[in-house]
């Protein structure tokens, strides 16, 4: 008896912490703004924050080597649980 319930014991905590494993891993989305718009709009979606981050910084780099960089301009990269829009309506 002691033994079944010692394995029920460790199977709970096993899935507890396969949960908490699986909900950390997110897709992270690459989202622009501009001032005179000031509405966020979703660039593109990544399996890893770090990809996310070397997009954004391609994009900024781009925008130097253009000339084309607008100071007005606002890029992040958030986890896909994050709206910078804000709340949806009803």
């Amino acid at each position: 008896m002691m033994s079944l319930r010692r394995a029920s014991v460790i199977v709970a905590l096993s899935l507890l912490t396969s949960a908490a494993t699986a909900s950390a891993e997110c897709a992270w989305v690459l989202w622009t703004r501009w001032s005179t718009d000031e509405r966020f709009a979703s660039v593109d979606g990544y399996e890893t924050k770090r990809e996310c981050e070397r997009a954004l910084a391609m994009m900024r780099g781009m925008d130097k080597a253009t000339g084309t960089k607008d100071p007005s301009q606002l890029s992040l990269c958030l986890p896909d649980t994050v709206d910078p829009r804000g709340p949806k309506g009803k």
